[in-house]
C-alpha cells in the first residue's frame, strides 16, 4: 500500500530548486470529484451537520486517494482536487489516478451505508481524470500562496467531472489516462467532445472496473452491444446503431443513460444526417 507521509513532501519542496518551484512543466494526472445535488441533499440540514457531513466525506475520499499516492490539492466547496505526480515524480500517475477513483467509488458505497443507517440521504459523486502536460509551481501572492497545477489540462479534469452525471456515470477519464492503463481496466469509449483552447476532438471513456476483478454477465452483454452500436454510430449507420442501443436499453431493460442518449441522437441524424467531415462530435446543446 502506498501513502505519502507529510515528511516525504518536506523532503521534496525543499529538494526544489527556486526554479522548480517558480514554475516548470510537468506530466500529471488531475482527478476532480465532486458530490452531486449536494446543497439539495443538505438544505434542510442544521449548519454545524452539513460541516460535519462534509467533513467525514472528506476524510474518507483523502485517506482513498493518498493510498494510490495522490496529492490533496485543494478543496472547492463539495469537491476535491487531486494531483498524481505533480510534487513528487509518479511514472505511472495516471494508473495511480483510476485506482484512486476506484477506491474512492468503493468506498462511498461503505460511507452512503452508514448514512441510510442514520436515516440520511446517500451521497452520488461524479469524478474526472486527466493525464496532461501542466504548469506547476507556486502561486498566489505575499499574504498567500501554494503550490499547485493550471493549465488547459486541469480544467479538461474539472470538465469531465462535470459531464459524468450527463453519461450517466461516476468515473469519466479522457483518453491521455486511459491509453496509460487500458489492459488494466474495463471501459468503454463515451464520446467525442470538443474542449476549450483544443482543435482536436477529444475522446472520453466510463471506466467499469479492473479488469483482475470479474464484470456481471449482464455487464458484459452491455458493454458489447454498446460497442457494437457507438461503431455503426461513428460508420454513420444510425439505424443499425439504434438497434444495438435499443437491445440495451429495451430487450435488457437497463437504466443505461448513455445508451438512451445514443438513441435520441440516432432519431435526430436520420433526419438530419451530419455533413461529410462530421468527425462524430455532437455539436448541440
Amino acid at each position: 500500500m502506498y501513502s505519502y507521509k507529510i515528511e516525504e513532501l518536506t523532503e521534496e519542496f525543499l529538494g526544489m530548486d527556486e526554479a522548480r518551484l517558480q514554475g516548470d512543466r510537468r506530466e500529471v494526472s488531475i482527478l476532480f470529484s465532486g458530490i452531486r445535488s449536494f446543497s439539495t441533499l443538505t438544505e434542510k440540514m442544521e449548519p454545524a451537520d452539513v460541516v460535519r457531513l462534509l467533513n467525514e466525506y472528506f476524510e474518507v475520499m483523502s485517506d482513498a486517494v493518498i493510498k494510490h499516492r495522490g496529492t490533496l490539492d485543494k478543496y472547492i466547496g463539495d469537491s476535491i482536487m487531486v494531483t498524481f505526480g505533480a510534487v513528487l515524480p509518479l511514472e505511472d500517475h495516471a494508473w495511480m489516478s483510476v485506482q484512486a477513483a476506484l477506491e474512492m467509488r468503493d468506498r462511498l458505497q461503505e460511507f452512503n451505508a452508514k448514512l441510510v443507517r442514520a436515516q440520511k440521504p446517500a451521497f452520488q459523486i461524479g469524478i474526472g481524470i486527466n493525464a496532461d502536460t501542466v504548469i506547476a509551481g507556486n502561486l498566489g501572492s505575499s499574504k498567500l500562496s501554494k503550490f499547485t497545477v493550471i493549465g488547459d489540462g486541469v480544467n479538461i479534469a474539472a470538465y469531465l467531472e462535470g459531464m459524468s452525471k450527463q453519461y450517466g456515470c461516476d468515473i469519466v477519464i479522457s483518453k491521455s489516462t486511459y491509453q496509460f492503463c487500458s489492459e488494466q481496466i474495463w471501459a468503454r469509449e463515451l464520446d467525442y467532445i470538443h474542449t476549450k483552447g483544443r482543435n482536436q476532438p477529444v475522446a472520453i471513456y466510463e471506466v467499469v472496473g479492473l479488469r483482475s476483478e470479474p464484470i456481471s454477465e449482464e455487464k458484459r452483454k452491455v458493454m458489447e452491444h454498446y460497442n457494437q452500436g457507438r461503431e455503426h454510430y461513428l460508420n454513420r449507420k444510425f439505424r443499425r446503431a439504434m438497434n444495438e442501443f435499443a437491445i440495451v436499453v429495451e430487450d435488457m431493460n437497463t437504466n443505461d443513460k448513455t445508451s438512451m442518449m445514443y438513441l435520441k441522437r440516432c432519431q435526430y441524424l436520420l433526419q438530419n444526417p451530419p455533413s461529410e467531415d462530421w468527425d462524430g462530435v455532437w455539436g448541440l446543446t
